[in-house]
Order: structure tokens, then C-alpha cells, then sequence
């Protein structure tokens, strides 16, 4: 029993000495191979430190020649650059004396060429054609003289019996449409293109039919009566036409105020009964009484008359002498200037005239 137990712990403390060994031989080999390990890696890690260090250097090579390049491309640039300048300069230089007077000879041309052309075009702009003359020597034949004018004037103020300008430019448009002949009912569509309204349009075109400046033909066409186509031309400007319009009223306003302060001077003992007395045909300037009591119809112009007054005339007393039963009232035209051809139409017709101007005072 006692040598079992023996050489049981023989065995044990024989395996416990094995074990030993075995673990001094793992920690020295463990120490030799981490030896060698070291070596290798140091080795390598040095050959990495010399490849960087390698390729630090050439990276400070190329970018040290990168910009040595960019400078001398600059600096290449800038000297052609002035050579270029240096060159144009030296070519302006070697311009002879000849080429230079070529130079100021062509400006000269150019500019004189550019001052015909100009003068040129102003004498275009200025000067008329045949066609153009002679349609300006017959306006002016149809407007005629001064004294014409005036005539032709306080006509169309009766006329157009307006000084609206709106009114004016389709009336005219509707005389100068009736120049070439007009059909109301069928021409519809050119009244309203020139801006005519048709219901006024066609009660003017009766009025100038009264007036005997349109003829009407059976199927109601107007046609300008050849003694008044001349008003054609007075109505191609309608402001022009108004203006004048506007200045002969204003002048006749004027007129009357004096006529009728001064009634004396066209007969002693008148006295004003009414102004613009309203009639049938129109409105008298003056309606008055005489000494004797009998109606005075006064019609007023200036500063001439036309034949046209001794209608406008005649249809006051017409007027007149059916408002009282017969009874036949006077006419007298007042008027700065009267011919003597219109004197004797009124002493044809029983009617009298008188001439006074503005400012004539009472003997």
C-alpha cells in the first residue's frame, strides 16, 4: 500500500517537471520568431520610409516645374504682346506723307459726298412736281381773291350753321362724298366709313338740297351743283375751315353789338323788339319797329354780303307775314361793304340796304 502511493507521486512530480520544460521551450520560440517578425517588418518599414521620401522629392520636383513653366508662359505672353504693339507702332511710323493726304482726301469726299446728299434731299423735300403745281394754281383759282373768300366764308357759316369741330369734320367728309355723287340708301356703308352719322347726315344733305348747293336726282342721289363745287375745297381742312368760321363769328358778334348800340345810323326812330328772333327758316339778327310801328326784319353781315342774303331775306318776310295775317314787314340788310349788283337785287325784291362800318358815328 505504502510503495503504490510512492510511486503515484513519483509519476506527479515527473509530469509536473515535463510541464515546465514544455513552457520554457514555447516562450523561447515565441521570443525568436517575435525577433525575427521585428526584423522582417523594420526592414520593411524602412524600404516604405525610402519610397515616401522618394516620392515626397519628386512631387516637389514637378510642382517646382509647374511653376517655373507657368512663369516663363507669362513671360513668353507679355513679350509677344509687346512686339505686337511695338510693331503696329513701327508700321504707323513708316505711313508715308502720300498715304496720309489719301486718307484725308477720302474724309473730305466722304463728307462732301454726304452734304449733296442732304441738299439733295431737302430739294426733294421742298419742291413740288407739275401735278402738284397745277393742282395748287387751280386751289388757289377756286378760292379766288380776298373779298371771295370772306363771300365764301359766311356762305359756309350758314351752311354748316356750326362751329364744333366734330360736327365740321364729318360734314365736310359728307360735301366732299357728294362731290363724286351720293346715294344715301345705298352708299350707307361710305357714310359710316368717313364717320358720317347717317339720320344727321341725311337731313344735312336736305338742308344743302334747300340751299341749292346739292341737286337730288329721282333715285335720291346729291350731286354738287357745278357753281358750288369750289366748296370742296374749302373742306378739305375742317380746322382750317373752323377757325375761319369761329373768326367771323367773333367778328359779327362784334357787328351787331355795335349795329345795336348805334341803330340810329341804319334808320332814326328803330326800336329793338328782339335779337335772334326765332322764325320758321332761321333767326333774324335784329326784329324791331319803325316810327310808324310797322316790323323791321335787320339782317346783319360782315364785313361783305352775298346774293345768298336776299334768299335768307325773303323767307323772313315770308315768315313774318304769316305769323301776322298778311301784314308785310320791312328788310334791311346792314353790312360794312355792299356791292352794287347786290343793291340792285334787293331794290328788285322791295328791300332795303345800308352800309356801316364800325365805328361810323351818328351826323
Amino acid at each position: 500500500m505504502t510503495q503504490v502511493l510512492t510511486s503515484e507521486k513519483d509519476e506527479g512530480g515527473i509530469q509536473n517537471m515535463v510541464s515546465v520544460e514544455d513552457l520554457a521551450l514555447v516562450l523561447l520560440t515565441a521570443t525568436v520568431i517575435g525577433v525575427l517578425v521585428y526584423f522582417v517588418l523594420a526592414g520593411r518599414v524602412k524600404v516604405i520610409q525610402l519610397k515616401l521620401e522618394a516620392i515626397s522629392t519628386s512631387m516637389q520636383q514637378w510642382t517646382d516645374w509647374i511653376r517655373t513653366m507657368d512663369a516663363a508662359t507669362i513671360r513668353q505672353e507679355f513679350q509677344k504682346f509687346g512686339e505686337d504693339v511695338l510693331g503696329r507702332i513701327d508700321s504707323l511710323k513708316r505711313l508715308s506723307s502720300e498715304e496720309v493726304q489719301k486718307i484725308r482726301e477720302d474724309i473730305l469726299q466722304l463728307a462732301q459726298q454726304r452734304s449733296i446728299d442732304a441738299a439733295v434731299n431737302h430739294i426733294k423735300g421742298v419742291t413740288i412736281t407739275r401735278d402738284e403745281f397745277e393742282r395748287l394754281r387751280e386751289m388757289v383759282v377756286k378760292l379766288g381773291g380776298k373779298e371771295e373768300e370772306t363771300e365764301r366764308i359766311d356762305l359756309l357759316a350758314t351752311v354748316l350753321d356750326t362751329t364744333d369741330i366734330r360736327v365740321l369734320i364729318w360734314q365736310c367728309k359728307l360735301i366732299n362724298l357728294v362731290e363724286r355723287g351720293l346715294a344715301p340708301e345705298a352708299e350707307e356703308d361710305s357714310m359710316l366709313a368717313s364717320g358720317v352719322p347717317l339720320g344727321a347726315g341725311k337731313r344735312f344733305l336736305k338742308w344743302l338740297e334747300e340751299l341749292h348747293i346739292v341737286t337730288s336726282r329721282k333715285v335720291q342721289s346729291y350731286w354738287l351743283t357745278p357753281e358750288c363745287s369750289w366748296i370742296t375745297t374749302y373742306t378739305k381742312e375742317p380746322q382750317w375751315l373752323q377757325q375761319r368760321i369761329e373768326s367771323l363769328i367773333e367778328k359779327e358778334t362784334e357787328y351787331q353789338k355795335f349795329i345795336r348800340e348805334n341803330l340810329d345810323l341804319v334808320e332814326k326812330g328803330l326800336v329793338v323788339v328782339s335779337e335772334q328772333f326765332e322764325l320758321p327758316s332761321g333767326k333774324v339778327d335784329i326784329f324791331a319797329r319803325d316810327i310808324k310801328g310797322q316790323d323791321v326784319c335787320i339782317e346783319l353781315k360782315y364785313p361783305v354780303a352775298t346774293s345768298s342774303v336776299v334768299g335768307q331775306l325773303l323767307k323772313y318776310r315770308e315768315d313774318q307775314k304769316a305769323r301776322t295775317s298778311g301784314v308785310v314787314p320791312g328788310c334791311i340788310l346792314v353790312c360794312p361793304t355792299i356791292s352794287e349788283k347786290l343793291k340792285n337785287l334787293l331794290d328788285k325784291h322791295a328791300m332795303e340796304c345800308r352800309k356801316v362800318a364800325i365805328g361810323t358815328s351818328i351826323v
